[in-house]
């Protein structure tokens, strides 16, 4: 690019030329601040002549009081009889007298005063000279101050009488000496209030006075009233010491404008000189600036279209200077900040779209509307991918009012992968577009498409249509590219908000809504059936047997089991109603427009019907059943958690009764729910309180006739009903989870008891403990048994585990490793409730256990059924034929100790050993037993 000529006119010898000119205003400057030093010197002058004057008239008027002194005493020095009033030199000076008498009236000696000092005034804060008079000021609402002075008697013969004289206020305040010219005095007292005053200054002038730092005063005071500017000198006329009073302030007051008469008559003469000098200095700067300053007018004008986003305005550049090469340079920015502030107005709509709702037709329209205003094109298109994966792409056009019209295009492959690989811009001719593409929908003979990207994927493309001509320049596809890469990012936005949206509210897995959307729409339905006074049920669905699948087959067969369970629910009801999954395998279903309750029974059956057919997986066959808990509106709850959480109440009363049934929500079971809750928040407190207690039932060998174990049995010693055996709280411990804290409390416990009966020298070998179903499938429940034996020093041969059938079933992660622990510690395991579960020989033989404990329900009736002797030999000859000893549990008779001892079994314990006893009792029968001979009892086995 060639550059420019240099201009023949220089801006710079103008603007030089200006400045010479423009010498005078330091002169000016030298006179404005020289009569502001003149006005200062003529202010101080004249507060210095007031303060003189104020201080000539302090001395005039402690002059006058002295001479009233006098006058008084000499008054008081007279005949006690004469009669002053014809004294006719007291009358001169005084307008009236009294005598002051110690508790007896004040007599009035002449004139009419309107208030007469009181004797305690007149005798309080004396001067400090002897026989000294003191003044006193008294002050009526209806007459001027009046000033009075008070003389004692202290000759022999008549000490303490005082009189008062007040003064004529022509004599004390007489102007006699001569004043500068316009000056007023004013004299006040020491609380400011006028004493004889022509003007006094405000109230708030006086206190600034009085408050400011000593020696500051002597510049005087500046004050306003009635709108004149007054200067003022002030003196402080103090009294304290020669009259006893408090000190006066004498303000001598002038008209500033008096003051300043002389620096003004100054400024008529200068200020116009000046004056004069500054016009013409404005003149022929005006002259030059005008010219100077038309293109930057110009200029100026341009700058703020462009700040009203109006960039078609154009400076003119006729001149032949820098101007002209400003103008110039300014035309060019303007058009490409014209373009360059369309786009980023484009993407700041699209951004804005995007932080509201990403609605991808508001963004289209946007593009299409802006893309008309940063290129020049006959039409214009966008093509873009759908808000969802999967979806057809969608070919935007502008359409009639600025609205998009679309329609759905299908892109092959090949086109999108050279789409993707222009991403600096794809230029055709019509001839050039292959069979059914999607940008023969764009009208014009050449195109040009700017595509943008999607990670891997073809986002869209910005397209524009035209009849002829080179297409978009370089700078203008740099703005393409920019726009339609905040395209891609709207798209994105727009899918993630839909992904997060169904991630939200919608289950994963089933595609229902999740519990927030359930709960969201529950409470729309109990609206509309408040508002249209009808009623409504709400089913709550619990899949019975659903672990076993998990179990048995495997999660991902759960997995399919939901889906399928999913599906049936959603065939079973109306399009209108609500099927929703809750979680694990819990589901909700809403019935809206309900006609009477016995239609939610119907479908309740219907569901349960459904869901409990066979589903065929890949895994096998899998069996569920369900559970259904019913709440209706408004008999039931008229809130969506109300109305939801009976329903759940009444499914747990339906599950109660067995799997496959449907139970309505009751009133009572609202009772039970603040008992259950009550019972959780007693058992935490009995956990934090130590409240529990271990019991043990002696375990009989039959081989040697003596105690050797004892089972662990948790009692509650709760502080209002008393001890309460595990019954009681057992079973709800397991179902809210706190049987795992009790567990580990019991196990603990025990490891100590049986520590401390070793000490003693008990014969005991071991102590067993129940372990629940819910511990032992819990994660490092091997390691916490490890923790209490390495605790107590217990042997792992003396702490012996109970488990169930139920405990071990299935191939759960935590349940082998805790196997595996549990057997490479030592601690010995006992199968509890032996033949009550439904486990194979199979799966007991691969069982780590080292004993089986025969169920009650073995041993009751041996003694009067053979067949049960049947059972039980049979129990015992295959526990001993897979090698694990028979414990035998809930023996009370003779009879039944004697044939299962006959039987081979290995231990019994019941009632007919000993009822379960608390540690010190079970240590005293275990040393009872001990002292005796113990009898073997299988001695007596019949070969």
């Amino acid at each position: 690019m060639s550059a420019a000529p240099a201009p023949r006119k220089s801006v710079a010898r103008r603007i030089v030329a200006l400045f010479l000119l423009c010498g005078l205003l330091p002169v000016a400057a030298t006179i404005v601040i020289s009569y502001d030093s003149v006005v200062e010197t003529l202010i101080e002058q004249r507060v210095a002549l007031l303060r003189g004057a104020a201080a000539n008239y302090a001395t005039v008027l402690v002059d006058r009081l002295s001479v009233a002194e006098r006058l008084a005493q000499a008054a008081m020095r007279g005949a006690p009889g004469k009669a002053l009033h014809e004294e006719q030199t007291l009358r001169k000076h005084f307008v009236a007298a009294a005598a002051l008498g110690a508790g007896a009236p004040d007599a009035i000696l002449f004139g009419a005063p309107a208030s007469v000092p009181a004797a305690q005034a007149a005798g309080a804060a004396r001067p400090l000279l002897k026989d000294a008079g003191k003044v006193l000021v008294l002050r009526n609402d209806r007459a001027p101050p009046a000033v009075w002075i008070v003389v004692s008697e202290l000759s022999a013969g008549r000490s303490g009488r005082r009189m008062a004289f007040q003064l004529d206020p022509a004599f004390l305040w007489a102007r006699d000496d001569a004043l500068p010219h316009l000056t007023e005095l004013c004299v006040l007292d020491a609380s400011g209030r006028a004493l004889d005053c022509a003007g006094a200054p405000p109230s708030s002038v006086l206190e600034t006075f009085r408050r400011a730092p000593a020696g500051s005063a002597g510049r005087g005071l500046a004050w306003e009233a009635g709108g004149i500017s007054y200067l003022s000198g002030l003196r402080e006329l103090f009294l304290a010491g020669r009259f006893g009073a408090d000190p006066w302030l004498i303000v001598a007051s002038q008209p500033e404008e008096y003051a300043l008469a002389p620096v003004r008559s100054l400024a008529t003469a200068v200020v116009p000189v000046v004056l004069l000098g500054l016009l013409v200095a404005a003149f022929f700067g005006l002259v030059q600036v005008r010219r100077t300053l038309r293109p930057l007018k110009e200029l100026t004008q341009a700058a703020g279209r462009i700040a009203v986003r109006d960039f078609d305005f154009h400076v003119q550049t006729e001149r032949d200077d820098e101007f002209a090469l400003l103008g110039r340079s300014f035309n060019a920015m303007s058009a490409r900040l014209g373009r360059q502030f369309k786009a980023l107005l484009a993407q700041a709509e699209i951004d804005a779209v995007i932080l509201s709702s990403a609605d991808l037709t508001r963004i289209a329209a946007i593009v299409l509307h802006r893309l008309a205003e940063m290129v020049r094109a006959e039409h214009y298109a966008l093509l873009l991918a759908g808000s969802a994966a999967g979806e057809p792409y969608r070919l935007y056009s502008a359409g009639a009012a600025g609205a998009a019209q679309v329609r759905e295009v299908q892109i092959s492959e090949e086109e999108s992968r050279q789409l993707q690989g222009a991403m600096r811009g794809l230029r055709l001719s019509r001839g050039e577009l292959p069979s059914g593409s999607a940008l023969a929908a764009v009208p014009g003979e050449s195109l040009f498409a700017l595509p943008f990207s999607l990670g891997q994927e073809l986002g869209g493309a910005l397209i524009l249509g035209n009849q002829g001509g080179p297409g978009p320049g370089g700078e203008e596809v740099s703005l393409l590219w920019k726009l339609g890469d905040r395209v891609a990012v709207a798209l994105a936005t727009a899918r993630r908000d839909q992904e997060l949206h169904r991630r939200a509210y919608y289950d994963s897995l089933t595609s229902l809504p999740n519990r927030s959307l359930a709960m969201d729409e529950l409470a729309r339905a109990v609206a509309a059936a408040a508002r249209q006074r009808r009623a409504l049920a709400v089913l709550f669905v619990d899949l019975d047997g659903f672990s076993d699948v998990n179990d048995s087959l495997g999660h991902t067969a759960g997995d399919a089991v939901l889906v399928r369970a999913a599906a049936r629910l959603r065939a079973c009801v109306r399009k209108s109603d609500i099927v929703a999954r809750l979680g694990g395998d819990e589901f909700a279903l809403v019935l809206s427009e309900l006609r009477e309750p016995a239609d939610a029974a119907v479908v309740a059956r219907h569901a349960i019907k459904a869901l409990c057919a066979p589903y065929d997986l890949a895994e096998g066959a899998a069996h569920v059943s369900a559970s259904i808990g019913v709440a209706l509106y408004p008999g039931d709850g008229d809130s969506a958690q109300e109305l939801l959480t009976h329903a759940d109440l009444a499914m747990y009363h339906a599950k109660e009764a067995g799997p496959g049934r449907t139970a309505f929500f009751e009133a009572a079971m609202n009772e039970e729910v603040r008992r259950r809750v009550e019972m959780e928040r007693e058992l935490r407190a009995a956990l934090e309180k130590q409240q529990f207690q271990l019991y043990y039932q002696p375990q009989l060998s039959l081989g040697s006739g003596r105690i050797v174990g004892g089972e662990a049995l948790v009692r509650w010693v709760h502080p209002a009903r008393g001890l309460m055996p595990p019954a009681h709280f057992i079973a709800f411990a397991e179902t809210n989870g706190l049987i795992e804290p009790i567990g580990q409390w019991v196990l603990r416990a025990a490891c100590a008891q049986l520590v401390a009966w070793r000490a003693e020298g008990l014969p005991i070998e071991y102590v067993s403990v129940n372990v629940s179903a819910r511990q032992f499938q819990a994660a490092g429940f091997s390691d916490a048994v490890a923790g209490a034996i390495e605790a107590f020093g217990v042997p792992a041969s003396g702490l012996h585990l109970e488990i169930t059938e139920s405990a071990v079933l299935g191939e759960q992660a935590a349940v082998q490793a805790n196997l595996a622990g549990l057997t490479a510690l030592g601690v010995p395991l006992e199968l509890d409730d032996f033949g009550t579960g439904y486990s194979s020989l199979g799966h007991l033989q691969k069982l780590p256990v080292t004993a089986i404990k025969l169920d009650r329900i073995f041993i009751r009736s041996i003694h009067e059924s053979a067949s049960a002797r049947t059972l039980a030999r049979a129990a015992i000859d295959m526990a001993h034929a897979l090698g694990k000893s028979v414990i035998a549990e809930g023996v009370e008779l003779a009879e039944q100790v004697a044939l299962l001892a006959e039987m081979g079994c290995d231990m019994v314990q019941g009632f007919h050993v000993s009822a379960p006893l608390p540690a010190d009792n079970f240590a005293a029968l275990v040393r009872q037993r001990g002292a005796s001979t113990p009898v073997a009892v299988r001695s007596q086995r019949r070969s």
